[in-house]
């Protein structure tokens, strides 16, 4: 039973951390993506 909890709260913890690098992937993509685009911008 000890197992399962354990099994269970580390695979929480795992879907938050892969949420987390999700999240922080995409908002890094956002800035540079952002960067891009006004670089562009800027030589049109």
């Amino acid at each position: 039973m000890i197992d399962l909890i354990i099994a269970y709260n580390s695979y929480i913890v795992n879907d938050f951390l892969k949420n987390f690098l999700i999240l922080f992937y995409f908002d890094n993509l956002n800035k540079i993506y952002r960067d891009v685009t006004s670089r562009i911008l800027l030589i049109l």
